[in-house]
């Protein structure tokens, strides 16, 4: 680790809690990116519902650790407690939820660069038009080179994009549906996973 930098030898981190309609941050682990992630309302194609609002002062900021409160953009009165932390054994988003309803459907979305998505045996490819909904353990991308899972089985939808041009770029977007009744979620990074057979 770079005690300068606060990232891992395989691992670039940029995280954030401040910003107006910006990412929490993203990284890059053995090749694919996850070029953009935090709240999102629906519907998930307007990037005008994404993201995090407001200038908040982490309460913990040390090489590899960043946590404290910042708000949806969409949706100024939700609330959102971020908690990540990356050693050389995992990396882990923790999130909870203040001021989420059952009128308005929210995500925690994921921007990801990759060639290749697999859910369970189905893999997927960007660009193209076959989606995922549904819910999984994980999802690998790259052939297991980088996985997204979740504490809790939740929805999920996997939506291939175009690439270049928007969205950051990504090559799919992976949404986790949220209720204000599981308000709580942690997200966990692992790479060099083999894909499920």
């Amino acid at each position: 680790m770079d005690p300068y930098l606060g990232v891992w030898a395989n691992v670039s981190i940029a995280l954030t809690l401040s910003g107006q309609g910006t990412s929490l941050g993203a990284l890059q682990v053995q090749g694919v990116e996850v070029r953009a992630f935090g709240p999102q309302f629906y519907p998930l194609t307007d990037l005008g519902l994404f993201g995090i609002r407001g200038l908040h002062r982490a309460q913990h900021l040390d090489e590899a650790q960043i946590c404290g409160w910042t708000r949806s953009f969409a949706e100024p009165e939700v609330w959102l407690e971020v908690n990540f932390l990356s050693t050389s054994l995992e990396t882990r988003l923790a999130t909870r939820w203040l001021g989420l309803t059952s009128q308005k459907k929210a995500s925690f979305v994921f921007y990801v660069k990759a060639d290749t998505a697999c859910v369970g045996d189905q893999i997927f490819r960007s660009k193209s038009l076959q989606r995922y909904k549904g819910s999984a353990d994980a999802v690998l991308f790259n052939d297991g080179a980088f996985a997204i899972s979740c504490s809790m089985k939740r929805p999920l939808h996997l939506i291939p994009l175009a690439g270049e041009g928007c969205f950051w770029g990504a090559d799919f977007l992976l949404a986790f549906d949220m209720s204000p009744f599981d308000s709580i979620e942690s997200f966990f990074f692992q790479s060099n996973l083999s894909p499920q057979t």
